[in-house]
């Protein structure tokens, strides 16, 4: 993932990811992502403590983003700092792979890949019936 803008990261992150596929994007701009991307983007609220039992169990960051189904994480340190961090986010476990895939002056971006044994994501994001996109629950959710 080369270059320093915004709008190319997101064009890669358009690219890298599957239909379907979730971003955990830290940055204010979303206007040149995908619609599916944009329906599906993992949200701050979802990993506030008070609503997800991961955080509030003191899961580091890149556990609770692989267990709302993203992949991927951009981020724009202007903005958002070293968020992702594991200094400030916190060790992933063993069977969670955190690569940093990016590291410019400005964005970085980060590749979270689970091991085959690694727990199945709780939430995920699937086609609406309406022609988009929605986040639901997974089967290891109970949904």
């Amino acid at each position: 993932m080369a270059g320093t803008r915004s709008g190319s990261k997101a064009q890669e992150a358009n690219r890298d990811l599957a239909p379907g596929g979730r971003l955990y994007l830290l940055q204010s701009q979303r206007s040149v992502l995908r619609a599916d991307l944009l329906q599906c983007i993992l949200l701050e609220s979802e990993l506030d403590p008070a609503v997800d039992a991961a955080a509030a169990a003191g899961a580091s960051l890149s556990e609770r983003v692989h267990a709302h189904g993203a992949s991927l994480v951009l981020v724009d340190r202007l903005t958002h700092g070293t968020r992702f961090d594991p200094a400030v986010a916190g060790v992933p476990p063993p069977w969670l792979a955190v690569e940093r895939i990016e590291f410019g002056e400005r964005f970085m971006v980060y590749r979270v890949t689970p091991a085959p044994d690694a727990p199945a994501p709780r939430r995920r994001c699937e086609p609406d019936g309406e022609g988009g996109w929605r986040v639901a629950p997974t089967a290891a959710a109970g949904g």
